[in-house]
């Protein structure tokens, strides 16, 4: 992509009221080159933009055009590209072809290709080596000298549009330049999941109604709120603070529901009681600014309110905790990840573990698991099924019918009300069977008991219909039977299938 083009479609898609960012920035980094991520690779300019002591991040390749779809390394140098030109100095990206230009960079001819490099005015070129993630690779930048990640900040709107971006900001206002500003600088490069500033500007000062000579503000895009920072420049102390800002914690069934609404989203979630989260909660407060940024930390105590929704969900109950989850929203349902060694935990482990289950899941050594009982062993008589989570696919692909499937719960307290809809389901499905023109296949599943993934959130009491053909779990009409007796159920259900019948013959004339 082209420099042009690329601060093209950047400015196009921003407001009018970002335009003062962008050019207080441009003006920052007047004489350096804007060629991030160019396919015309210029050495006189690469040379040129060296003078100004910046630092300079190389993707480089040995092949005559680009791979598709482009290497993770690639990707990732690209995203960073627009934030590192940004900062003070800026670090300029560049994409390299080593076979036309690599006779100007013999130190790379024994490295193997493609390589994601960092070379400056001071410091040698030095090829990154670690795995593919964001978090680590700006971590690497950060530890590169010159390559500061603090970045000026001279108009109070600068910092409003920065933390209406990323999802942890901070900003160190100080009307005159101290010592404070090295050890600023050192933590930055500490925490990669937070975007540091720095001003000295009378404006911010005043519009942030700074009293005091220096102060430090700390935003959350989530809240919209500025916290103030009060402790000592030491990373003992902001990890402290920047953890109780970086992970949620859960208190309510409706914030543990809503958790999920954002599709690809996920989670990491360390479940305890009350009573644990003493011991528990401050190495995952610690965690929390060390981890990558695609992971949202979540603390969830279980308590009444919502224990027996986590129960069901997760496998987990008030004797197991505390214990950790990954748990990620799909457009079929909720995929759940546990660590390989899933045990209750002790306080003093926690922080390694964490570092253990991220690493597994970021490199797919563990696979989604979801609740389901055992299925049942033997052949089962009767016309109704008895379907389990890990069974529910393999049904509906074996059956070229309709297939029917009556969702019921296992609540204590109130087995009889859902025995009463099993047994008039039961008895119902005989008559339909005997009244209708063609053959239906019918189940039952407990989805208290069962996750049945690709349906999403089913309800106790619904009646599934599956229509004839191939099936897909997208594919399906839900009723209401529960109340219903069984000649209510047989009327009912058989008014379904001729209904859905008719339909299908007329679309079928139509075409």
């Amino acid at each position: 992509v082209s420099t042009q083009s690329t601060w093209g479609l950047f400015l196009s898609q921003m407001r009018l009221n970002r335009l003062l960012l962008v050019l207080v920035t441009l003006l920052s980094v007047v004489g350096l080159s804007l060629t991030t991520f160019s396919d015309r690779f210029s050495y006189k300019r690469f040379v040129r933009d060296r003078k100004f002591g910046g630092g300079q991040l190389l993707w480089v390749e040995n092949a005559t055009l680009p791979p598709i779809p482009p290497h993770p390394l690639a990707q990732i140098a690209y995203r960073l590209s627009f934030r590192t030109l940004l900062y003070h100095p800026p670090v300029i990206s560049y994409r390299v072809n080593f076979r036309r230009h690599g006779k100007r960079f013999p130190e790379l001819s024994k490295q193997s290709f493609p390589a994601l490099c960092y070379t400056s005015k001071e410091v040698p070129m030095h090829c990154y080596n670690g795995p593919e993630e964001e978090g680590e690779v700006a971590a690497w930048i950060k530890s590169r000298p010159y390559a500061s990640f603090v970045r000026d900040v001279v108009h109070h709107a600068e910092f409003e549009q920065m933390r209406q971006m990323t999802e942890v900001a901070a900003i160190y206002i100080t009307i005159e330049k101290t010592n404070d500003q090295v050890a600023w600088e050192n933590l930055a490069r500490s925490f990669p999941a937070v975007e540091f500033h720095i001003s000295t500007s009378s404006d911010v000062a005043q519009y942030f109604n700074l009293t005091s000579d220096s102060g430090i503000l700390i935003s959350r895009r989530r809240d919209r709120t500025l916290h103030p920072y009060t402790g000592e420049l030491k990373r003992e102390h902001f990890e402290k603070f920047l953890g109780r800002l970086l992970v949620n914690e859960v208190v309510e069934i409706d914030e543990y529901q809503s958790m999920f609404m954002n599709t690809g989203v996920p989670y990491l979630f360390l479940h305890t009681t009350e009573k644990d989260s003493v011991e528990a909660l401050p190495g995952f407060y610690a965690m929390g600014p060390t981890i990558d940024r695609e992971l949202r930390l979540i603390s969830a105590p279980l308590d009444v309110k919502y224990a027996g929704a986590l129960t069901l969900s997760f496998g987990i109950d008030f004797a197991s905790v505390p214990r950790l989850r990954i748990v990620q929203k799909t457009m079929d349902g909720l995929l759940k990840w546990r660590p390989k060694h899933d045990r209750m935990l002790i306080a003093p482990e926690i922080r390694s573990e964490i570092a253990v289950f991220i690493k597994d899941w970021k490199s797919g050594e563990l696979f989604p698991y979801f609740e389901t009982e055992e299925e049942p062993s033997g052949v089962t008589s009767g016309m109704v099924k008895k379907i389990v989570g890990t069974s529910l696919w393999r049904t509906l692909s074996s059956e070229e019918s309709d297939y029917l499937l009556l969702t019921y719960a296992h609540i204590e307290g109130d087995e009889g009300r859902w025995d009463g809809v099993k047994f008039n389901f039961e008895r119902a499905a005989a008559e339909i069977d005997a009244q209708f023109e063609r053959r239906v296949g019918f189940g039952l599943v407990d989805v208290t008991r069962n996750e049945l993934y690709g349906l999403g959130a089913v309800l106790p009491g619904r009646l599934l219909h599956f229509p004839p053909g191939e099936k897909s779990l997208s594919d399906y009409r839900s009723y209401q039977l529960d109340g219903l007796s069984t000649g209510e159920i047989v009327e009912k259900v058989l008014s379904i299938l001729r209904r859905e019948d008719k339909k299908r013959r007329v679309k079928k004339e139509e075409l």
